[in-house]
């Protein structure tokens, strides 16, 4: 495949034929050969057992090659041939091929395009600016690009900037789907735990309304098994409860709370209440609901370790063909014992430094004496080989057991619907 004269063949035929879906095509697969793999050579086999996967693809180690600087060259100078529909198709296709569009001079000629260019390329860039084309009237995944492009601003204004924006779609009734998903990813997720301090800093600066999604956040960390199960779970814990008991007056999170228990007192018999063996036999034989399973996939905090779509950041074990893969027992079963069955790249590696730093999380490379460790909720540090006092693999999994235990029999069955619905399409 990465051969000169196809490079030459590809080039040859995209400037002869007047085909858009063929041309498309071609700068697709010119994307797909700009990198190639870089030999794999593990020293003994079971580094590359304990190495996790890297799905993002189409490459685990991906270097350049000989004809990369020509395709480089052919992408900046044809980009803007296309109409803007097939731009922004193409910009995605680049960034999820690896290709960094800051390093190309890309020549795009449209509005929608510029703007998409622009959210890929965002990093250190203006935050008004970029909460702007948020709250602006362009697509759902333009204004959900612009909303992720936001976190990869080193700024501690970030925090704010978001809170804006979920604000503001929520006061303009914004409903698109996308919308209201990336919201929910972003109240329910984990990675919070890294802003406790600066939530609580905001609180008091917040109106009532943004007050209220601080306190979902906070709410959620201190019931989040996940956390409970980091290094430093106890700490993170305790500092999430003396911000919740020195706050009990506060009338935002008293009608969080109060929330909080009118949806509980609803709901049926809970996955705690019931052993495994029970659970599993109820929930085989209780019809649920998908669409609710992935508004639960997403406030259970499923999402802070996994993904579903080529298109998220590579976490733990990939979900978007499960479907098509685990029976429903089988999926129930690993949520309610996840140590059962460990998947191959998963098993949880410890890494303790000479300076008393510890590290856990899966094993992504290993190359050039630098390990690189992803955890689960996909954060990445490397770490040099020289700095490591000692390492080794957990027998159980990184997944805590509890994650359903405040799941109904019907909620559990719901989510394990949406997950039987993922068949590897996204």
């Amino acid at each position: 495949m990465h051969d000169d004269r196809a490079v030459d063949g590809l080039m040859a035929t995209f400037s002869s034929t007047k085909d858009s879906d063929l041309r498309v095509g071609i700068m697709t697969a010119l994307f797909r050969l700009y990198h190639k793999e870089k030999r794999w050579e593990p020293k003994v086999a079971k580094d590359w057992w304990h190495t996790r996967p890297d799905d993002r693809g189409p490459y685990f180690a991906p270097i350049v090659w000989e004809q990369s600087a020509k395709i480089k060259t052919f992408v900046e100078d044809n980009l803007n041939v296309f109409e803007s529909s097939s731009q922004v198709a193409l910009l995605v296709e680049l960034k999820r091929n690896r290709l960094n569009p800051a390093e190309l001079q890309l020549k795009t000629g449209d509005k929608a395009a510029d703007t998409t260019l622009a959210l890929l390329e965002m990093t250190g860039k203006n935050i008004n600016a970029v909460a702007g084309i948020a709250k602006s009237k362009g697509t759902q995944t333009e204004r959900v690009m612009a909303f992720d492009a936001l976190a990869k601003i080193p700024s501690v204004a970030v925090t704010k900037a978001q809170l804006d924006v979920l604000d503001y779609w929520d006061k303009n009734e914004v409903s698109e789907p996308l919308l209201v998903q990336k919201k929910i990813e972003y109240l329910y997720s984990t990675q919070h735990v890294q802003r406790i301090a600066e939530l609580e800093r905001l609180l008091p600066k917040l109106e009532q309304s943004q007050q209220a999604m601080v306190w979902t956040i906070l709410l959620n960390l201190h019931n989040s098994p996940l956390v409970a199960q980091q290094s430093n779970g106890k700490a993170v814990k305790a500092q999430l409860k003396r911000i919740i008991d020195s706050n009990q007056s506060e009338q935002s999170l008293i009608a969080v709370q109060q929330n909080l228990e009118s949806i509980k007192s609803k709901a049926g018999k809970r996955i705690a209440e019931l052993t495994v063996d029970e659970a599993i036999k109820l929930v085989m034989q209780t019809n649920g609901d998908a669409k609710q399973g992935q508004d639960l996939y997403l406030r259970q905090g499923c999402i802070a370790c996994h993904a579903t779509t080529l298109k998220e950041v590579p976490k733990g074990p990939f979900l978007g063909g499960v479907g098509n893969t685990f029976d429903r027992r089988f999926l129930a079963e690993s949520i309610l014992n996840p140590s059962a069955s460990v998947a191959q790249g998963f098993q949880t590696q410890w890494i303790k430094l000479a300076n008393g730093g510890h590290h856990e999380g899966f094993v992504t490379a290993e190359l050039d004496g630098v390990i690189q460790l992803r955890s689960i909720g996909g954060v990445e540090t490397k770490i040099n080989a020289k700095d490591v006092k000692e390492r080794g693999t957990r027998q159980e999994s990184i997944m805590p057991s509890g994650l359903a235990a405040n799941l109904t029999v019907k909620e559990f069955a719901s989510l394990l619907d949406y997950l039987q619905s993922l068949k590897g399409h996204n």
